[in-house]
């Protein structure tokens, strides 16, 4: 046998290249001869090709085609069925690889495509910084962003914003408040994450009570008592500013021991920087 890339009986595609190929060949039989031609085509290997990387939306399920070149081919990989229709699933994240392939055997070709979403999840929370459980105005409320995305926006529900992974707020008036977090994703068509934090109930400061009647025995009044979360510190003075009594950890236990009875005058220092004052008057 005579022709390119042929050795004996045997002949190599890629060292032929690809093309038209005629191989000669003759056989014998005794004194017997017979001469003939073998046309061979080399084809190439495909080469498709497809689009760059798809970045989607964190929450898109929209179905959507992925396409490539050469038609004809066909598409392999999670979420997409052989015509190339990509349906995310709820709840999509992370990303997946896609293959397209054309042609078959030794003469096929593939080509690989990604689809995914960003990386960085929004995770916001808020959290209370001191005397929880009061939730009493003015109440300072921390936000935090657990994926740590310093572009994160707040909106604290009370016509205020700011942006970072971890801001604080300070509710200054009673009401309900109603957050909300936002993370702005760059994929190419700029998308949002957008969830709402759990409401905040702030409510109006509860005064002390204004009359402690420790000595008339009904056991109903006998203590000043102060109705927050944090222990403050407690300072009581006379009408002409003596102070009478101090405690760095008031404990609901001041009876107005050993004074008269009559108006007193309160300062109550909280650890979280608040202040109240006001009066309390001792009925014996």
């Amino acid at each position: 046998m005579r022709g390119p890339s042929s050795t004996g009986f045997t002949f190599t595609p890629s060292l032929a290249g690809v093309g038209q190929h005629q191989l000669s060949f003759i056989t014998v039989n005794g004194s017997c001869q017979f001469r003939g031609t073998a046309p061979i085509t080399v084809q190439a290997i495909a080469a498709p090709i497809t689009a760059p990387d798809t970045l989607l939306c964190p929450g898109s399920t929209q179905p959507f085609y992925v396409r490539a070149a050469p038609i004809g081919g066909t598409w392999s990989g999670q979420y997409v069925t052989a015509t190339g229709l990509f349906t995310p699933p709820v709840g999509f994240f992370g990303s997946v690889t896609l293959t397209y392939t054309v042609g078959t055997g030794a003469c096929a070709g593939s080509v690989s495509r990604r689809i995914g979403t960003p990386t960085n999840r929004l995770l916001p929370a808020w959290a209370e910084i001191s005397c929880s459980g009061d939730r009493e105005a003015p109440l300072r409320i921390r936000f935090s962003d657990a994926g740590s995305n310093a572009t994160t926006t707040w909106d604290f529900g009370d016509n205020t914003r700011a942006t970072g992974a971890v801001v604080e707020h300070t509710y200054t008036q009673p009401g309900t408040f109603r957050p909300v977090a936002t993370l702005t994703y760059a994929t190419g068509t700029q998308c949002q994450a957008r969830v709402e934090v759990p409401p905040i109930i702030v409510r109006a400061a509860e005064l002390p009570p204004n009359v402690i009647t420790p000595d008339d025995g009904d056991q109903l009044n006998q203590f000043f008592v102060v109705k927050r979360g944090c222990t403050p510190q407690l300072r009581v003075f006379s009408r002409w500013g003596a102070q009478v009594y101090e405690s760095a950890a008031y404990a609901n236990d001041w009876s107005g021991t050993g004074l008269s009875a009559g108006l007193y005058y309160y300062l109550l220092r909280f650890p979280d920087g608040n202040t109240t004052k006001g009066w309390v008057e001792i009925i014996r």
